[in-house]
């Protein structure tokens, strides 16, 4: 038997925890434009969520409470911009996380990812409970779908 070589998937990385980055080579000065850009945005969406945590507004509870570990509190902070950066995008004013029905292709997209992030935080919220997690679905923290 040969061994399969291993194959390595490329993680793509995310402005702000939304915006996809180029996948592909690019040159110097687009490089440079694009970091001066991607400051910008980071900054916009750093402040937004400084200003979720403070406000506590309805919608943040669809990411359930922020954790005091830090691994898990580090990962429900990126949900938290992936998820002030789609609301801030798409002006949703809902009380729910991700608003309603997105308006076309790109925003379902945005939409799937940022409900993305939402799940990954609720599964390592479960993961890292004792083992006498919840069993009613009443106990458990409310997992959003599309």
């Amino acid at each position: 038997m040969h061994a399969q070589p291993a194959i390595h998937r490329a993680t793509r990385r995310y402005i702000s925890g939304l915006i996809p980055e180029p996948a592909f080579p690019i040159t110097p000065e687009i490089r440079h434009a694009l970091d001066a850009r991607k400051q910008i945005i980071d900054q916009r969406i750093t402040s937004l969520a400084s200003e979720a945590l403070s406000e506590n507004p309805p919608w943040l509870k669809d990411l359930g409470p922020r954790p005091t570990d830090p691994k898990a509190r580090a990962r429900w902070d990126t949900a938290l911009k992936t998820v002030v950066a789609y609301r801030d995008t798409h002006e949703i004013t809902s009380d729910h996380a991700l608003g309603g029905t997105a308006a076309n292709a790109d925003q379902r997209l945005q939409q799937a990812h940022a409900q993305k992030q939402i799940n990954q935080v609720h599964r390592s919220v479960q993961g890292d409970a004792p083992s006498s997690s919840p069993t009613s679905p009443s106990q458990r923290p409310p997992v959003l779908s599309l």
